[in-house]
């Protein structure tokens, strides 16, 4: 592989995953003529909690030969022998946990620990690259990207740039190539959408309603705007749903063109630089953390980068949209305390859901707190024991919360800043309705002035949002908004 496309995967592979749970090329030590010699594992490897994504990515030259002998002849180079070195690359991972390294010299072990294979989710991401401008030719246009056929109807060697199951009876193989794999990575630019996408990918596969699809790019196009009644991406809207087993479905080349096109997908996009603020945080958290430079509060236990990346893992487990949520929450702050000048509290529960990717319901807090005449260390000690007692008010409150993360921060009115996060699971409750903390938080109005206040947000903008300024004078931009609120009292689900 080109060191030009190992570094734009590296790159996709930040800017998704973040760069703490992903370790592009990493080495197994294997053992030859009595020394160690260090051996590439795949591509890029991804570990977040019980989540594992292993990528082999194969640049293979298109053969100058006639088209149906150089498909079968870059198809086993490219994608078959990269699904080989993914099943080795996950035995290894099963088998030797304690032998992955970062370095080929083998001298230094992945920083964080491996889950159990056995109990994880594994995703094998074949990422196959050199067929484009030939996949175009034969098609007379398009994006280059492989199409997919049923492995019913797929008629194997001699189908031309299409794709089937792999392994029909075993571990799935996702196949990416030069023109699908950054859309995939712009589309579902989170660990949760990414492995969402993957994991709905393989059911609505295997399902065996999928005739076939033009491009991968298009099925992304497809389950980015169907929604189920839960308001969550899906291959399987209501109307497919209710047609079931009877139904079967083709997905055409045009839906990712139309959806670039789309004014609402725009708007969402748009709408979504907001949540990056979010993407901030969790790599200036995880840096302190893995170079060992976060602040070490006396008294307080020792530095743990185990427990603070389980803590942060929280954070980057969000959805995109439910970034977009947490952002304008955080923001929004930060500019009330700078309005009122005194120390300002808000909780929030996490995106559209009541529980994140493992199911365990908990609470977010910001806590924006002004610096008076004291030293940082006093400062920072202070803020950290609000914290806490915030935490514990947020316990009080919600009785099947099991988990809070409190994030608590300078003013934006001060003149230096700085972030502390405090991640804490329920404690007994002899500690939360212990007498001397519950008049602690008596004293500093600590859950005094609570109030509720919902958040109102959708992920795609209403059509009487998107009215341009251009559109006919006032009047007319008021009948036109009319008519399409009108139109979306009963709301269709995208």
């Amino acid at each position: 592989m080109g060191i030009e496309t190992e570094k734009e995967l590296s790159k996709l592979a930040r800017n998704t995953f973040l760069s703490v749970w992903s370790y592009p090329n990493p080495f197994r030590d294997q053992i030859s003529g009595g020394r160690t010699i260090g051996k590439e594992i795949c591509d890029l490897l991804v570990i977040f909690g019980e989540q594992v994504l292993i990528f082999s990515e194969k640049e293979i030259q298109w053969p100058n030969v006639p088209t149906g002998l150089a498909w079968k002849r870059w198809h086993k180079r490219a994608i078959v022998g990269s699904a080989r070195q993914l099943a080795g690359a996950e035995r290894w991972l099963r088998d030797y946990p304690s032998r992955v390294f970062i370095d080929e010299k083998c001298t230094t072990p992945i920083p964080l620990e491996l889950p159990d294979i056995s109990n994880s989710e594994v995703h094998r991401i074949v990422v196959a690259r050199g067929s484009g401008a030939a996949c175009k030719k034969h098609f007379g246009g398009g994006s280059g990207s492989l199409v997919y056929s049923h492995p019913e109807i797929h008629g194997g060697e001699e189908d031309l740039f299409s794709l089937t199951d792999l392994n029909p009876n075993g571990s799935f193989v996702h196949v990416l190539d030069d023109a699908t794999l950054p859309i995939l990575l712009r589309f579902f630019d989170t660990i949760d959408d990414f492995c969402s996408y993957l994991r709905d990918k393989v059911e609505f596969l295997r399902s065996g309603i999928l005739l076939n699809h033009a491009g991968e790019e298009n099925l992304a196009a497809y389950y980015a705007t169907n929604y189920d009644s839960t308001d969550r991406r899906t291959f399987f809207p209501d109307e497919i749903k209710k047609q079931q087993p009877e139904i079967f479905v083709g997905i055409a080349d045009e839906l990712y063109t139309n959806l670039k096109n789309d004014p609402q997908f725009d708007a969402k996009l748009i709408d979504e630089k907001i949540s990056y603020v979010w993407d901030d945080l969790i790599e200036k958290f995880m840096f302190h953390a893995m170079s060992n430079t976060g602040y070490k509060q006396e008294g307080l236990p020792d530095y743990n980068l185990s427990e603070h990346e389980q803590s942060v893992r929280l954070l980057a487990g969000e959805s995109r949209f439910s970034r977009r949520l947490l952002a304008e929450a955080f923001i929004e702050a930060l500019e009330k305390q700078k309005f009122t000048g005194k120390r300002f509290f808000r909780t929030i529960q996490p995106g559209r859901r009541d529980t994140n990717w493992r199911g365990v319901n908990y609470r977010y807090g910001f806590l924006v707190l002004p610096q008076d005449n004291e030293s940082e260390g006093d400062y920072r000690a202070r803020r950290t024991s609000l914290a806490l007692l915030y935490a514990y008010d947020i316990f009080r409150r919600n009785p099947t919360i099991t988990e809070v993360v409190i994030i608590s921060l300078n003013s934006l009115s001060d003149h230096g800043s700085s972030e502390d996060i405090l991640y804490i699971r329920r404690p007994s409750n002899d500690v939360l309705n212990n007498p001397e903390t519950e008049k602690l938080s008596s004293d500093l109005q600590i859950g005094t002035n609570f109030t509720y206040t919902p958040q109102k947000s959708n992920e795609f903008r209403r059509p009487s949002e998107l009215i341009p300024r251009k559109f006919g004078n006032r009047r007319e931009r008021r009948r036109k908004k009319s008519e399409l609120k009108r139109a979306e009292r009963k709301p269709k689900k995208r």
